[in-house]
């Protein structure tokens, strides 16, 4: 009779369960992991010391020492590991209806996390590491109680990192309205725009609506418009001249676009 099929990946309906954990050191040879859909269930990658490189949108960043890789379920994977790097990795697998409380920084990528407190940290992940492995009696609420322990350093931690990054995110994100209004007839460029801020493209839309309160796409709509009106009350350009001066080849579809912003037709405006 041939053995059953191992698979690691579980969802569990109880309150918090881990499905596996350990510790590598990562200095034989070089790793490289892709997955196309993630897993079904939660994942921590702890750089305890060394290094991991992962993609982010197509970006690839590095996680230091420290710091860890936050893997929601169904999500594109795709990180690596180099053996001259000599990483020490702790990682867990884990599900359960109390990983709702992680939902507050689910992005749509790996969640890269510098922790405040790695030692802390470690405590823990040793601790729960040592649990499963010997596995005595009540074990696996042990275990379930460190991950959700883990779960609370890594939501104090994300936490502690926004408040010191509000104020500077709030100048990067001036710095990107900045560039929109005076590069308003440019196509938007959401990668550029992440990347002055120095978060993901997800992130960044979050942030920008957040401080907004317009996704990128309207607010560049909102400026166009708005120095349309300006050029149209002001100036003796032609509606054909003003759509391509604020980004629109069509002026079919910049008058049909303008009418749609401002419930009149450009000529109201020149009138």
């Amino acid at each position: 009779m041939p053995a059953p099929n191992y698979c690691s990946q579980r969802v569990s309906h109880e309150y918090i369960a881990l499905n596996n954990c350990g510790e590598q050191y990562l200095t034989t040879r070089n790793y490289d992991t892709v997955r196309e859909n993630g897993r079904v269930d939660f994942g921590i990658q702890f750089i305890e010391s060394g290094k991991c490189t992962f993609e982010d949108n197509g970006v690839v960043k590095t996680a230091e020492a420290g710091s860890l890789l936050l893997h929601f379920p169904n999500v594109r994977q795709h990180y690596s590991f180099k053996k001259e790097d000599k990483t020490h990795l702790m990682w867990a697998h884990f599900s359960g209806v109390s990983c709702e409380m992680l939902d507050t920084i689910k992005q749509d990528v790996t969640v890269h996390i510098i922790l405040d407190d790695p030692k802390d940290f470690k405590r823990v992940f040793d601790r729960m590491i040592a649990a499963n492995n010997v596995r005595k009696s009540g074990y696996k609420t042990i275990c379930g109680g460190y991950i959700t322990v883990l779960m609370g350093i890594i939501l104090r931690s994300v936490c502690e990192q926004t408040e010191r990054g509000t104020g500077r995110t709030h100048g990067r994100l001036i710095e990107v309205i900045n560039y929109m209004n005076e590069n308003f007839e440019q196509p938007i460029d959401l990668e550029k725009y992440a990347d002055m801020c120095y978060v993901s493209r997800s992130r960044f839309i979050h942030l920008f609506k957040e401080y907004t309160g317009f996704s990128p796409y309207n607010f560049q709509l909102k400026i166009r418009m708005e120095r349309a009106v300006e050029m149209l009350e002001y100036t003796s350009l032609s509606v054909e001249e003003i759509a391509e001066t604020v980004g629109y080849a069509d002026c079919s579809y910049f008058c049909r676009v303008f009418k749609r912003f401002t419930g009149h037709t450009p000529l109201f405006y020149r009138k």
